[in-house]
């Protein structure tokens, strides 16, 4: 199993959000670049958590297949439906996922990233 962390964007509005939360999926909207090509590397069983800018890890749920979807909109949508899907009563820091400190008011600079080693080393 691997871990990845993507951003829910709420900062360009709560529509994503929403509609993640709601299906649920982890998706990710418009063309592909660096900061999130890591979603295709998710596989069927894979945990993913979701960021909020500003508020912390606001969600979890796990891969249903290594398949994913792909929805010709505006933008352009890439989905993986998610499993065991979860919102936390209260935001976890950060730091409890990934054990290190983002900083006050941080940002996830990247839509998607897979997670090291800390994740496995404390069975999150």
């Amino acid at each position: 199993m691997s871990f990845f962390m993507i951003n829910t964007d709420r900062a360009n509005g709560e529509d994503h959000e929403q509609e993640m939360f709601a299906a649920p999926k982890a998706s990710i909207y418009g063309s592909v670049t660096g900061a999130n090509e890591a979603f295709f590397d998710m596989k069927k069983g894979d945990m993913v958590f979701f960021y909020r800018d500003d508020v912390g890890v606001v969600a979890y749920g796990f891969v249903e297949q290594d398949v994913f979807e792909e929805f010709n909109t505006t933008p352009y949508e890439y989905s993986h439906h998610l499993l065991n899907f979860h919102v936390f009563d209260e935001p976890l820091d950060y730091e409890c996922i990934v054990g290190k400190p983002m900083g006050i008011g941080a940002c996830w600079k990247r839509n998607v990233s897979k997670l090291g080693k800390y994740v496995k080393d404390n069975n999150l």
